[in-house]
């Protein structure tokens, strides 16, 4: 169901996303934000080593 979900919306099917599994629209902005904290985090921390 995720995959499935996740390949939807790679292909913008915001409809089959849904029914395939609704808890893609939690789960990808979670993920994202994640994703984007540790590169803050990374890249602070590069800036304060040099």
């Amino acid at each position: 169901g995720l995959t499935t979900a996740l390949i939807a919306l790679l292909r913008l099917e915001w409809r089959e996303a849904w029914l395939a599994n609704p808890l893609v629209y939690i789960l990808v902005p979670v993920l994202i934000g994640l994703i984007l904290r540790d590169f803050v985090a990374f890249w602070r921390k590069e800036l304060v080593e040099e």
